[in-house]
């Protein structure tokens, strides 16, 4: 088995001299089980899985998801064409900053990022895309 703690750096690894982009990464099997992660990537429940995999789009776009317990937006979804989800954090107050969260599927897992505030979404997803082609390459 894969040391999935090493996953961690390279989904949040930036060129030289950029500044850090990624506050929290996160490997998830679709069966729900956490294989590594961090902060609220890492809290995310069996139910929260079954809701992002489930064919059914309506559940998420229409009602929202939360992972690890954190509520979020559905951003774009493209789930069932090339396996993407973008999603951002709801604000808990005015003023607090949201998050946004960038998900892609592998052959049998969830590759998650939350990005740090003032992150497009469109910043994570190289590293997100590129560990879940890799995993996806390993059967997993």
């Amino acid at each position: 088995m894969a040391n999935w703690e090493s996953y961690l750096g390279c989904l949040a690894a930036t060129e030289t001299g950029e500044p850090k982009k990624v506050m929290e990464a996160g490997i998830v099997g679709m069966d729900g089980v956490v294989w590594t992660g961090e902060g609220s990537l890492k809290k995310i429940t069996v139910d929260e899985v079954k809701k992002l995999v489930n064919p059914n789009r309506s559940l998420i776009l229409s009602g929202g998801v939360t992972i690890g317990g954190v509520p979020c937006t559905v951003v774009n979804d493209r789930f069932m064409d090339d396996g993407t989800i973008a999603l951002k954090t709801k604000k808990p107050e005015p003023t607090s900053p949201s998050y946004f969260i960038c998900i892609e599927k592998s052959k049998t897992a969830l590759v998650m990022v939350k990005g740090l505030d003032g992150v497009h979404g469109g910043q994570l997803t190289k590293n997100v895309m590129n560990v879940a082609s890799y995993l996806s390459g390993e059967n997993l």
